[in-house]
């Protein structure tokens, strides 16, 4: 069940429960007063209510809105905080492809493809230090980079994924002859959590699991 599914299943529970409470309610006005003559002896409350909670059901699930009111709607608003452009490393940022959050260490990484450079940065935006695709054995334009919990670098090429030091000095190829195809991929686009590598293959049409 997803999350709207069950927030929906829960909204009519609500709803249900309110509807047999003013059912009772008015039950009890009808009892206790002279307007319950009004109505049939054969009335039978509990088949009403059924009916009123299958309705209800209904209503919830062809028309969402029905049940699903503001009370359950994140209220929220964007906004901006501030800009990074890293002018202090000596150049602007400019033309910026990808970026990777390292949470662990709370920096801000981006490939800065017109400047043929790595740029790194708190979260704040503070400049850290940057390096060069040349120092890093980057050969084509990159199309991700992650960085592991050991400190370790990985930037991926759309062939190839090389692997950097934390200050981005080559260390060596990642090996990747053991995915079957490996000559006919294409990488477009590659994410890390622990030690485990996801590669998108455009070419193969898939996603590769790899575990460093």
């Amino acid at each position: 069940m997803s999350c709207l599914s069950t927030l929906l299943f829960l909204r009519l529970c609500l709803c249900s429960c309110r509807f047999i409470g003013v059912l009772k309610l008015v039950s009890a006005i009808f009892k206790q007063g002279c307007a319950h003559k009004l109505v049939p002896k054969c009335f039978n409350w509990g088949w009403a209510t059924t009916i009123c909670i299958f309705i209800l059901s209904v209503l919830s699930f062809l028309y969402p809105a029905f049940c699903f009111s503001q009370e359950v709607r994140p209220n929220f608003t964007i906004k901006y905080l501030f800009g990074i452009d890293a002018r202090v490393s000596g150049a602007p940022l400019e033309g910026v492809s990808k970026l990777f959050i390292d949470n662990k260490n709370n920096e801000l990484y981006a490939l800065d493809d017109a400047n043929q450079r790595v740029v790194i940065t708190d979260l704040n935006g503070t400049f850290l230090y940057h390096f060069t695709y040349t120092d890093a054995g980057v050969k084509s334009m990159p199309v991700g980079i992650a960085a592991a919990d050991d400190g370790l670098l990985y930037i991926a090429e759309q062939k190839r994924i090389v692997i950097t030091t934390y200050r981005g000095i080559y260390k060596k190829d990642m090996g990747l002859s053991s995915i079957p195809d490996a000559d006919k991929m294409s990488i477009q686009s590659m994410a890390m959590e622990g030690d485990k590598i996801y590669l998108g293959d455009s070419v193969n049409g898939r996603v590769i699991l790899m575990d460093r």
